[in-house]
């Protein structure tokens, strides 16, 4: 979803307001200009989270049980920009890593308090994007994508003001941004994680 009114860029306009001086210019194109404005701001939505290696070949969280899905690192909890429409907005998300036996790494974006079931189901649910096997001692991204999360609004208080008085209560969509590893013990290590809101789809 898009806050522009046309759900995109429209092309064939000049691209500045500056470009056309003192001549007089149809509302048309002002309501052009102001479509294109707001889905440029859309296309630079908010960054989740973005934690990458210093190293190529160390640093990181590794696994300790044995090919059982597991927590690596989380990041959160986040309340997610919700649209128009009531649905939160999609999340681009990317996880790397390095292992030393055939591995999967998995990122998700949870409903906080879910991670746990969401992020361990046998295969990846709307949330969660999951890597090939891979074998491979580098720190390399292993698996990227768009994930969705369904709409669980809780309460979030807010202050009404700097030096006190009683909070207002609006409903968010918490999440947790969670990367988890597969393999069999010590054998995967996530060294990177990127989400961010794609709040122009």
């Amino acid at each position: 979803m898009s806050t522009s009114d046309k759900g995109g860029l429209i092309v064939g306009d000049l691209i500045a307001a500056s470009l056309y001086g003192n001549q007089p210019v149809r509302v048309s194109q002002w309501q052009t200009f102001a479509n294109n404005w707001n889905h440029t701001a859309d296309e630079r939505a908010r960054v989740l989270t973005c934690w990458s290696p210093r190293s190529t070949t160390t640093g990181g969280y590794t696994n300790k049980a044995t090919n059982t899905w597991e927590r690596l690192v989380n990041f959160g909890p986040f309340p997610l920009l919700v649209g128009a429409d009531g649905a939160p907005y999609p999340v681009r998300v990317a996880v790397g890593g390095r292992s030393t036996a055939s591995s999967k790494l998995r990122i998700g974006v949870c409903l906080q308090g879910y991670a746990d079931v969401q992020m361990s189901f046998p295969t990846p649910l709307a949330m969660v994007v999951e890597s090939a096997s891979f074998n491979n001692g580098t720190n390399l991204w292993r698996a990227d994508g768009v994930v969705t999360v369904n709409p669980f609004f809780t309460d979030y208080a807010v202050p009404n003001a700097i030096n006190g008085g009683d909070p207002s209560s609006v409903a968010a969509v918490f999440v947790t941004v969670e990367v988890w590893g597969y393999g069999a013990a010590s054998s995967v290590t996530a060294t990177q994680a990127y989400a961010a809101e794609q709040v122009a789809l």
